[in-house]
């Protein structure tokens, strides 16, 4: 008799991390230049970025973060004094801003507080950008008794300014540095 996998969705996580998930980066919308021309900000290493992990119950579709990376473009944007100063974007197919409707789930009675947030999304834009939320619900004999988590993401102590010589265009780069050639 096969052993019972218990740990389905680690498993696809394992597999292909890419596939259910999307960088997510805090970042000002406007900056100005020198002479004070306003210009659409890029995402800077100086703020927080996560890994959106999507996943579907219910013929819903939702986002999981790290709380934290929520905190802090909230504390971003109370700091700024303006509402509309910064936003979450995915920095997939261009990039898609991901307002924040974020909760962060109660634990369950004597349990610490979880570093976890989570939102609804519309099954379109998980589509557009070219992901596949991993489908709760299709997971077969998931032990209601595990205590325990796996997450997937980039470390952002390993993130890195990147100047582009022909177009003198910088950009945050999200791999090590050994993986570009």
């Amino acid at each position: 008799m096969a052993e019972e996998n218990i740990f389905q969705i680690c498993d696809a996580l394992y597999e292909n991390p890419s596939k259910h998930c999307a960088a997510l980066v805090v970042t000002e919308n406007v900056i100005h230049d020198e002479n004070g021309w306003p210009r659409f900000a890029q995402p800077s290493d100086e703020l927080r970025n996560g890994t959106l992990t999507f996943i579907k119950s219910n013929k819903r579709v939702y986002g999981i973060i790290c709380w934290h990376v929520v905190d802090h473009f909230r504390k971003q944007l109370s700091k700024s004094g303006n509402p509309c100063n910064h936003t979450m974007r995915t920095m997939v197919n261009g990039f898609y801003i991901v307002a924040d409707r974020f909760i962060q789930p109660k634990p369950q009675f004597g349990d610490a507080q979880v570093d976890i947030a989570i939102r609804e999304l519309d099954p379109d834009f998980v589509s557009a950008i070219g992901k596949n939320p991993i489908d709760f619900d299709k997971q077969v004999n998931i032990p209601q008794t595990i205590r325990y988590g796996y997450a997937v993401g980039f470390p952002e102590t390993m993130k890195y300014k990147k100047m582009e010589d022909q177009s003198a265009i910088e950009y945050l780069c999200l791999k090590p540095k050994s993986w570009l050639k």
